[in-house]
């Protein structure tokens, strides 16, 4: 029988303004809005979430994407312990 324990990790948030500078680049800016504004979605700033996915299969621990910040995986691993 295969035992394991699956866990996300929140390592940390950002904001970042300007969102359609990452998302909605193939529409103008009025279209991106009326679009944002229909959803409930801001148009002025995006917050990024960086969660982690660590799989413990007894023998192994895999660390699924880091993020962008060490000190934040490693603090939300420890914290886990």
């Amino acid at each position: 029988m295969l035992d394991f324990r699956v866990t996300t990790l929140l390592a940390g948030s950002r904001a970042v303004e300007e969102p359609q500078c990452i998302f909605g680049l193939n529409v103008d800016e009025d279209t991106f809005e009326a679009v944002s504004t229909e959803n409930f979605i801001p148009t002025d700033a995006t917050q990024f979430y960086f969660t982690s996915t660590v799989v413990n299969a007894r023998s192994e621990v895999i660390l699924f994407d880091t993020g962008l910040n060490s000190g934040g995986i490693t603090s939300a691993l420890v914290a886990t312990s």
